[in-house]
């Protein structure tokens, strides 16, 4: 439907686990270099929804159903769709 509308819609490209890698990352670089991303603490949703985000009992799957997912899973799309921007053109691929 939102092809049809003309919106632009893309398939996300990698796996969940890839994504929250990638917003790991962001939050706890590996190199020792300072976060690139930063929650405010006035976002109480988000934060208890990373705090509460969990696992599927031998999965590697987020477990849905109970509500902490959605914020976290905005998230992770978000920082999906930043981390596609072209890294010498500055646009979107």
């Amino acid at each position: 439907l939102l092809g049809e509308a003309g919106f632009k819609v893309k398939a996300p490209r990698f796996s969940v686990r890839h994504g929250l890698e990638q917003l790991r990352a962001r939050l706890r670089p590996a190199s020792g270099d300072k976060p690139r991303l930063f929650i405010h603490a006035r976002c109480q949703r988000l934060i208890e929804s990373l705090a509460r985000y969990r696992y599927e009992t031998g999965s590697d799957q987020p477990r849905k159903g109970d509500g902490f997912d959605h914020a976290v899973d905005a998230l992770r799309y978000l920082v999906m769709a930043l981390d596609s921007v072209h890294k010498t053109t500055g646009r979107w691929t």
